[in-house]
């Protein structure tokens, strides 16, 4: 019987490659595949290749930099001018990691695909659906951005991370065959970047987000001058204007006019949202239905209604939900199960 071939979204971290090993040792044909996304992504595939060759798998490079750049670099940029909060990290996921990585598998004869993001996957039989749930490190939990997937991708992936109970577990995984990968430290931020901050990236591209303009109260009057869109979020209180001794924080942001908006924290709390793009992992979801939510990856859970009418999704809160920023992914569960999620267009 031949052995199942298997994709690994191989970085060059802990994670991508614990789970290509772990997939060798159940057993898998593995094949690495690393996606060259910009120019200063060579270092990085190096280690890819290094990590590949240690478990003793085939390793392949995929250039996407040009499609990278048309979309997710473009989506990120644009965002900021129209002063919405986006998430590349999403946005990557769904067009690159889940869209164009799964899509070479399957063309390709991959049986499967596999990265290192902690979550659990699990067949109903009764439904006849793959089910998404938080994994067992709550801490590492990543099921947030997994929110865009389809029943047809959840049948070709796997998440062996998921049922680890800590990073710790995961590194004494590593630390034999890949003992230089056990102590490397997370990659966290904008991976686009390249040791910029944001507001340095978006001013080398001239755009318009980086253009000073006014703060001003709710009624419009002038509180002083920003430095750029972009370095601004709903609910922050850094490096905003002080008059009289008074504390804001940004409860707006219009880019039509170029102004950031200051009010108190009673002007951020909301107690409806309403979505676009949503995606439910259950097609036969009833509605209203009471679920947990999630604001952004790291935020508090509230519980809200989900409904949905003439194809508009809403969630109502009863109790109000602090600064949730148009443009944000919002994510639903029902305990440990993800549901779906969508993205904010506005809340009142």
């Amino acid at each position: 019987m031949n052995k199942k071939k298997v994709g690994v979204g191989l970085s060059g971290g802990v994670d991508s490659g614990t789970t290509a090993l772990i997939l060798k040792e159940r057993g898998y044909e593995v094949v690495g595949m690393t996606m060259k996304l910009f120019d200063h992504h060579d270092a990085e595939i190096s280690v890819a290749r290094e990590v590949a060759d240690r478990i003793g798998i085939e390793h392949i490079v995929l250039d996407y930099s040009s499609s990278f750049e048309s979309s997710v670099v473009e989506y990120t940029v644009k965002s900021y001018e129209l002063g919405l909060t986006p998430n590349p990290c999403v946005f990557c996921n769904r067009h690159f990691k889940y869209g164009k990585l799964l899509d070479y598998c399957m063309e390709n004869g991959i049986d499967y695909f596999a990265t290192g993001h902690y979550a659990r996957i699990s067949y109903d039989e009764d439904r006849g659906i793959y089910r998404i749930f938080k994994a067992k490190d709550s801490r590492k939990d990543q099921s947030y951005n997994l929110f865009q997937l389809s029943q047809e991708q959840l049948k070709h992936l796997i998440f062996p991370l998921g049922d680890f109970s800590s990073k710790a577990e995961v590194r004494e995984k590593s630390s034999g065959t890949l003992s230089e990968l056990s102590s490397k430290k997370d990659s966290t931020g904008i991976c686009f970047l390249n040791k910029i901050s944001l507001y340095s990236f978006l001013k080398k591209r001239n755009s318009s987000s980086t253009v000073p303009g006014a703060f001003v109260d709710r009624a419009g009057n002038f509180l002083g001058r920003h430095v750029g869109l972009s370095s601004y979020t709903l609910g922050q209180k850094k490096n905003l204007p002080k008059p009289n001794g008074e504390s804001f924080v940004v409860c707006g942001i219009d880019s039509s006019e170029n102004k950031v908006i200051l009010g108190s924290e009673a002007d951020l709390l909301k107690t409806e949202i309403s979505l676009a793009d949503v995606n439910l992992l259950d097609p036969l979801m009833i509605f209203p239905a009471i679920v947990e939510v999630k604001l952004s990856q790291w935020s508090v859970v509230y519980s809200g209604e989900l409904s949905s009418v003439g194809g508009e999704f809403k969630l109502s809160f009863k109790s109000p939900v602090r600064a949730p920023a148009p443009g944000q992914s919002v994510v639903f569960y029902s305990g440990d199960e993800l549901l779906g999620g969508g993205t904010i267009c506005s809340a009142v």
